[in-house]
């Protein structure tokens, strides 16, 4: 006969998720923190920067919009 002080199956399972989950949570919001702090690396226009084009900064994000719309147009 089973104890009935040893966990079931799915108390098991419930626990084991969430000792996993919780590390994956965690990380990911500690990894949203650490974005807000990034900065521009040459403090220039961004048509002059090098990696404008992979840069995650609004003012990129801008270049970028505005070189589509520029290369839709025919310019």
């Amino acid at each position: 006969m089973k104890d009935p002080s040893e966990p079931s199956r799915r108390q098991f399972l419930r626990s084991a998720i969430r000792w996993v989950a919780l590390p994956v949570l965690v990380g990911s919001v500690g990894k949203m923190t650490a974005r807000k702090g990034e900065s521009c690396v040459n403090q220039t226009i961004c048509r002059t920067c090098g990696i404008a084009e992979t840069c995650g900064l609004p003012q990129a994000l801008s270049y970028r919009d505005v070189i589509k719309r520029e290369d839709g147009r025919g310019r």
